[in-house]
């Protein structure tokens, strides 16, 4: 028998899955909470959320599964069925405050860690079971969907009646402070905020947003999964915002010095304009620091222009626009790999693509294509073959 692809498995497989082995392994009875929170993809604002940037994700199909009751132990039982022997894993409350354990029950202890730190009270055990069908390491945030999950499951249980933002707020906390993971808020907002079919436009530096409506019955966006993991606490992800942050001290220091530096206009990388870039371009001198900051100026402006498409149902200038990420965060950030530029070049000069990008921190997961829905089967089948054929790689692809 053929193994089923993990992310073949629907929602309601996941639920009816996480019911059956809760009883399995926790036992019937007993006050329960239960739900689903989703991934998401970014259609485009990438690496800049945590620059004060717009970025605009929307949730997906794919997501976590989870279910939750108090115990009488005063421990906290963790499962994942996602893994391949599933078994409890036991902790303590105030075991949580060990970190760097490079656990994936990191996941739920950054999140208690946070709850805990903001006040909340967790007055005793519980036991708790997810399974998910996000494809791991693919760039469509597997871990906020669980941090998320995680922390609206025990809200639920205890009554502590946290907003959508502010758990957005401490999960992030929990992935950038107790997991190292120096990310942005944008993946954790996505997941705990978003509608299904509408991405948000977010301001990543207010946090204000709107819903983009992207009804339309031409196009459809398709996630194509290069199969190559990412590892981005050990990988050169956290390199980039220290890059982001040094390019940005730079930028202050030639600003000031041009006379162009007043008041607390510009109080984050995303704040600089295109114009402001041209005299920063001129006077930088390190170049890879350039680089970085050249990104997410022009990356800010994108996305900003690509929701002005997307609100005109101009499609072919949203495709245009996901180029010209693409390029400059393989060119400028430098986090691609041949694998995503393979498939984002196949996939721009395929007819009926609009557009193509690579999606999530890089170095490897998926890419995200603008494609016309009357080829989007045969566009499927055809990248598939070819990136076999031309990498000896085997991709997955996933309609959103």
């Amino acid at each position: 028998m053929t193994k089923k692809n993990i992310t073949d498995i629907t929602a309601e497989e996941l639920k009816e899955k996480v019911n059956k082995e809760f009883d399995i392994f926790f036992g019937p009875g007993g006050e329960t909470e239960e739900m689903f929170v989703p991934g998401r993809v970014n259609l485009i604002g990438e690496h800049i959320d945590y620059s004060g940037g717009y970025v605009m994700p929307m949730i997906t199909y794919l997501g976590t599964y989870g279910k939750i009751k108090k115990n009488k132990q005063n421990k906290i039982n963790v499962i994942s069925l996602n893994m391949k022997v599933p078994k409890i894993n036991s902790f303590t409350l105030k075991e949580v405050k060990y970190k760097g354990r490079r656990h994936w029950t990191d996941y739920f202890k950054g999140v208690l860690y946070m709850l805990m730190d903001e006040g909340y009270k967790i007055p005793g055990g519980f036991d708790i079971l997810i399974y998910g069908n996000i494809p791991s390491g693919g760039g469509m945030s597997s871990s906020a969907s669980i941090e998320v999950l995680c922390g609206k499951l025990i809200s639920k249980l205890y009554g502590l009646n946290i907003n959508d933002v502010d758990m957005a707020k401490i999960c992030k906390r929990a992935e950038s402070e107790y997991n190292g993971m120096n990310c942005g808020i944008m993946d954790q907002f996505a997941v705990s905020v978003g509608k299904a079919n509408e991405p948000v436009f977010l301001n990543t530096k207010s946090l204000d947003y709107e819903f983009v409506d992207i009804k339309n019955d031409e196009y459809s966006f398709v996630v194509v999964n290069t199969k190559v993991k990412h590892s981005l606490v050990s990988s050169d992800y956290n390199d980039r915002r220290t890059q982001c942050l040094d390019g940005f001290i730079k930028v202050k220091e030639i600003l000031r010095k041009n006379g162009l530096l007043k008041g607390n206009d510009i109080t984050c990388l995303c704040d600089v304009t295109p114009d402001l870039y041209a005299v920063i371009e001129k006077e930088m001198d390190n170049e890879m620091l350039l680089k970085r900051v050249k990104h997410s100026v022009f990356e800010n402006y994108r996305t900003y222009m690509a929701k002005k498409a997307l609100e005109e149902k101009d499609f072919e200038r949203f495709g245009g626009i996901m180029n010209g990420s693409h390029e400059s965060l393989r060119d400028d950030f430098d986090v691609s790999c041949k694998e995503l530029d393979f498939l984002q070049e196949f996939s721009m000069n395929y007819e009926g693509c609009a557009g193509s990008r690579m999606m999530g921190g890089g170095f490897g997961g998926c890419i995200i294509s603008l494609v016309k829905n009357e080829v989007r089967d045969k566009y499927k089948e055809d990248i598939l073959k070819t990136y076999k054929e031309k990498l000896n790689q085997d991709g997955e692809v996933y309609y959103i």
